[in-house]
């Protein structure tokens, strides 16, 4: 019977090896391929955050480049004198315009809020657009500084677009505002030739929290700001300078755009 009894634990011991010491390989190789995926994501992440940081620069180097170059064409022009060669100033802001694929249209607007000249139509319209953000912000604002502005639907059969901007002044005294419309489409298909997997989602944001390019493309309805109160914008508020936050783990550190709700990765441009 002793010998029955220790035949069979023998053969329980076996049962229980040939179950258990499968599982506990098996675990081990599960655990460490899902670290390596994670670091190979998390790797993907930084270098796409890399890329996306360059290019975005560059594209916003060119249109301060652009707001440059609109700006020596109308430099110590007192309004009058900028409607009076309305007709040349469109011709070459029009070509200005067309030298970079980032923007759409380029506007000259007087104190009043009218335009004086622009790049996408001749004459210019005789409407005001004076209750606009990219316009209010220069009213009392520095000479030089460049704003950018909220997303607008076009009035004019074209795109969607945001604004960069900056004051001008003549003899001292506001004279209106250069405003460039920048097409978030442009940057929206650089944000499609990055998502190499489903569930990416980028975006491009203000500091105030608003949204000025996100892929892939939200519903209709869907909010144009990420709330204050999120832990997303309290790490952006805390730490200006750049930084990840992942959903009820804070950390910072060099990175930035958004992969889900619960993780997100930013990077200040």
């Amino acid at each position: 019977m002793q010998h029955r009894a220790f035949t069979l634990r023998l053969i329980r011991l076996a049962m229980a090896g040939a179950i258990l010491v499968p599982c506990i390989l098996f675990g081990s190789a599960a655990l460490i391929n899902y670290r390596n995926f994670k670091a190979l994501a998390e790797e993907r992440l930084v270098r796409s955050l890399d890329l996306q940081q360059e290019q975005l620069q560059k594209a916003f180097q060119l249109v301060d480049l652009v707001l440059d170059n609109a700006a020596e064409e109308v430099a110590d022009m007192p309004p009058g004198a900028i409607r009076s060669a309305e007709p040349q100033i469109h011709d070459q802001l029009k070509k200005l315009a067309a030298s970079a694929a980032v923007v759409q249209s380029i506007w000259i607007y007087g104190k009043d809020g009218k335009p004086l000249a622009t790049s996408w139509i001749h004459p210019s319209p005789d409407q005001s657009f004076a209750e606009r953000d990219f316009f209010q912000a220069h009213v009392n604002g520095e000479s030089g500084r460049t704003y950018y502005g909220q997303v607008y639907e076009s009035q004019f059969g074209a795109q969607s677009f945001f604004t960069a901007s900056r004051r001008l002044a003549y003899d001292g005294e506001f004279l209106g505002v250069l405003e460039v419309s920048v097409l978030p489409s442009n940057i929206f298909r650089f944000f499609s030739s990055m998502a190499y997997t489903e569930g990416l989602q980028y975006a491009l944001l203000r500091s105030d929290g608003r949204f000025l390019v996100r892929y892939p493309v939200v519903p209709p309805g869907a909010a144009d700001r990420l709330d204050e109160r999120t832990g997303f914008r309290r790490t952006i508020a805390e730490h200006p300078e750049g930084g990840s936050y992942t959903r009820h783990r804070p950390s910072i550190t060099s990175s930035a755009t958004s992969r889900s709700e619960d993780s997100m990765t930013r990077r200040s441009i």
